[in-house]
């Protein structure tokens, strides 16, 4: 029988070892590199936001002569306002593997990729800034071309561009660290590291103009050739080539307060404490002042702690605010409060109907207790090919086939439905 010089061959401390340590080194050479994640973007043209955001959104600027200093100001509000909390985290993506280690051990170093990842990241220094200070952490944007792309899911302006790398210097000493924690291991015969792309990426809310996330990434093609040593030994000299990614995530927190709920509804004696996000400084002795106001407190109160509480019915909302006093700053959010009564139910007046194609019936539905305060529904269609239906519950026949139309009560989102039937129309 052939003698077995793959991995198998080697004694299981030597197993374990490969096993820990090739995922380490391909993490620590690979650390160099920040990956810019572009996203799942579309063009301008394309972009559809929310019918409530339109009026409120910034104006985008068309070309890169004016998106450059756009971006550029963008960055320096960011960090030289005293009104943020800007932290950075450096995660690594390896790709691209090729090596002249057997199958083996060329699936070992691939299955062990996490680990080696976690472990070059975990040698990044990390670097941030409190609320109320201020530095220069973010690299001013310099490039040729700007692209300007916006997310239609996440409603984001980005702004990406091909730049010079900021981190060369940076990264030099991360690949050492990296080469330094693998000396027991192998030794490095040469070593070929160029890099390939170097983005930066600003991620931006369109509706405050405000940055949300700076994103450097340098992406390098490493070239090693290594001698094992040690109880890897046996493994003797061997050529490892992939890619490396660094992906460098600056996040922007700025202070404020955000209510969860834009509006809560309330009986008689009812009461909800209010969900609120304070973004401010972590350290205890941070000097801040929160308060809550109540529009009018004979129709609702609230209390110190955010607890609001119905005084009396009405049938206009009350307005409720929280007042943020931090870095000589004045920060609101507000939630409006409705004390009705409130719907316990919803029943439909048919349960069924058969209608011929082109043919309309009108349907009513019943919220209930009699006395609630709001009686408001809205009419839906989950299958407008078999029948639709309009805001007063008009049902129109569209095309053979089933279909339950529901109405669901404006508070309470109670819930009714009428089986529709729809059969051809006559000759």
């Amino acid at each position: 029988m052939a003698e077995n010089k793959g991995i198998n061959a080697l004694p299981m401390k030597a197993k374990i070892a490969l096993l820990l340590l090739c995922p380490l080194l391909i993490i620590v050479l690979c650390s160099g590199v920040i990956i810019l994640y572009a996203g799942s973007l579309v063009e301008e043209d394309a972009y559809t936001p929310p019918a409530e955001q339109v009026q409120y959104l910034s104006i985008a600027p068309e070309s890169t002569e004016e998106r450059i200093p756009a971006a550029n100001a963008l960055l320096t509000a960011a960090q030289k306002s005293g009104e943020t909390q800007i932290t950075a985290s450096t995660s690594v993506d390896l790709f691209g593997f090729t090596s002249d280690l057997t199958e083996a051990q060329q699936n070992l170093l691939v299955f062990s990729a996490g680990s080696i990842e976690s472990g070059i990241s975990a040698l990044a220094e990390s670097t941030s800034i409190d609320y109320g200070e201020t530095a220069d952490l973010l690299v001013p944007l310099a490039s040729d071309a700007v692209e300007l792309t916006q997310d239609t899911e996440k409603h984001e302006f980005r702004y990406t561009a091909t730049t010079a790398n900021p981190f060369a210097e940076t990264d030099s000493t991360l690949f050492a660290k990296a080469e330094e924690a693998f000396a027991t291991a192998m030794t490095i015969d040469a070593k070929e590291i160029t890099l390939s792309d170097s983005k930066t990426e600003l991620v931006v809310d369109p509706v405050s103009d405000r940055l949300q996330n700076v994103i450097y990434t340098r992406t390098y093609h490493m070239d090693y050739t290594v001698t094992f040593i040690g109880d890897l030994a046996a493994l003797g000299t061997k050529t490892l080539t992939f890619d490396c990614a660094l992906i460098s995530n600056y996040t922007v927190q700025w202070a404020g307060i955000w209510i969860e709920k834009d509006q809560i509804t309330l009986d008689k004696s009812g009461y909800e404490a209010l969900s609120v996000a304070v973004h401010k400084s972590d350290d205890e002795n941070a000097q801040y002042t929160l308060t809550f106001t109540s529009s009018d407190e004979s129709i609702a109160t609230v209390d110190e702690k955010g607890i609001v509480e119905a005084v009396a019915l009405s049938d206009k909302p009350v307005t409720v605010t929280a007042t943020l006093e931090y870095l000589g700053k004045t920060y609101t959010d507000t939630c409006q409060v409705l004390v009705i009564v409130k719907p316990e139910s919803i029943k439909m007046n048919s349960k069924a109907q058969t209608l011929k194609i082109g043919e309309t019936a009108t349907l009513s539905a019943t919220v209930e207790p009699e006395k609630a305060s709001i009686k408001n529904m809205i009419w839906y269609s989950p299958d407008e090919s078999v029948a639709t239906v309009d805001e007063n519950g008009v049902v129109t026949a569209v095309g053979e086939g089933k279909v339950q139309i529901i109405a669901v009560s404006e508070i309470g989102s109670y819930m009714a439905g009428c089986n529709i039937t729809v059969e051809g129309g006559g000759e």
